[in-house]
C-alpha cells in the first residue's frame, strides 16, 4: 500500500496534476483498493477536518485586508504613523515597521502586509537613500510581524488543529510581536544613524 500511494502520487504530481488533487486522489484509491474502509468515511474525515468554525475567520481576515488595500486605508495607517515618527532620524524605516505592525494586526496576513506597506513605502525608502535591500528586507522582515501578532491567521489555523485555545495564542502573542517591532525599531534608528 506505501509504494502504490507513493508510485500514484508521484505519477499524478509529474503528469502536471495539481498538488491537492494528487494528494487526495492518490490517497483515496490507496484506501478504496487496499483497505476495507468504505469510501464514505473519506468524505466524512476530510470535511471533519474543515468543519471547525475559528477557520471561517481565514477567508474574512483576507477579505478585510483586500478591502483595506482597495478602500486606502493603509494609505491613512502610513499617514498617521508619519506624523506621529516620521520627523525623527530614521523616521521613515520606523514608519514601516509601526505600520506592518498595525496592519498585521488589522489583517493577520504577513503576505497583505507585504503588498499594501510595501507597494506604497519601497519607493519613498529608496528616495530617500534606504537602500534597495535593505528597504525589500525591512518590508519584508517587519510585515512577518503579522504572524506573531494577534489577530493572526497562523495562530487561528494552529488552535483549531491541536485544540488549543486561539484566546490564549493570541495572548501569548502580543507581547512578542511588540518586542519583535521595537528590536526592527532600533535597529532602524541604528542604521539610520551609522549610514547618515
Amino acid at each position: 500500500m506505501t509504494a502504490f500511494l507513493f508510485i500514484s502520487t508521484l505519477a499524478l504530481l509529474f503528469g502536471s496534476i495539481e498538488v491537492y488533487v494528487a494528494l487526495a486522489l492518490s490517497s483515496t484509491l490507496a484506501i478504496a483498493l487496499f483497505t476495507p474502509i468504505p469510501l464514505e468515511i473519506v468524505a466524512q474525515r476530510m470535511f471533519a477536518g474543515i468543519d471547525k468554525f475559528s477557520l471561517m475567520a481565514v477567508p474574512f481576515f483576507i477579505l478585510a485586508a483586500n478591502v483595506m488595500k482597495g478602500g486606502g486605508i493603509s494609505y491613512r495607517i502610513l499617514n498617521f504613523i508619519q506624523a506621529i515618527v516620521g520627523h525623527k532620524k530614521g523616521g521613515l524605516a520606523a514608519t514601516v515597521v509601526l505600520s506592518c505592525m498595525f496592519f498585521g494586526a488589522v489583517s493577520g496576513s504577513s503576505p497583505a502586509t507585504v503588498v499594501a506597506i510595501g507597494g506604497l513605502m519601497y519607493p519613498a525608502m529608496v528616495e530617500a537613500w534606504y537602500g534597495k535591500g535593505f528597504s525589500i528586507g525591512l518590508i519584508t522582515s517587519s510585515s512577518a510581524v503579522a504572524v506573531i501578532i494577534p489577530p493572526s491567521i497562523g495562530m487561528i489555523v494552529y488552535g483549531s488543529v491541536t485544540g488549543v485555545s486561539v484566546g490564549e495564542l493570541f495572548m501569548a502573542g502580543f507581547i512578542p510581536g511588540l518586542v519583535y517591532g521595537l528590536v526592527f525599531i532600533l535597529y532602524s534608528y541604528y542604521y539610520a544613524v551609522k549610514n547618515d
